[in-house]
């Protein structure tokens, strides 16, 4: 997921030094935002179903990122599988 957002980030049509620093601080900001809110011992993580919801939507962002930056190669393989792991996830209560 993160990388998926980092190479979207420099694919922007910036000049190549931002887009260095958005390649960086997008996905150290997600690696961030998963710690406060989504690891299994964040102080602050989100209830369920939220929980879920949430990732879900992330995951997903992720898959979007590749296919806008032109490559759904690696996103439909990668799409499905965040399927079979969010099915194995919810099956197995591994939340």
């Amino acid at each position: 997921m993160l990388a998926a957002f980092g190479y979207e980030a420099f694919s922007l049509p910036l000049d190549i030094r931002l887009r260095l620093v958005c390649a960086i601080l997008v996905p150290v900001s997600l690696a961030v935002v998963w710690g406060l809110f989504f690891a299994p011992k964040a102080r602050r993580r989100l209830p369920m179903p939220w929980l879920l919801i949430a990732k879900l939507v992330l995951f997903a962002g992720s898959v979007v990122a590749l296919l806008i930056t032109g490559r759904p190669s690696l996103a439909w393989p990668y799409a499905a599988l965040i399927a079979i792991n969010f099915t194995g996830v919810v099956l197995w209560k591994q939340y």
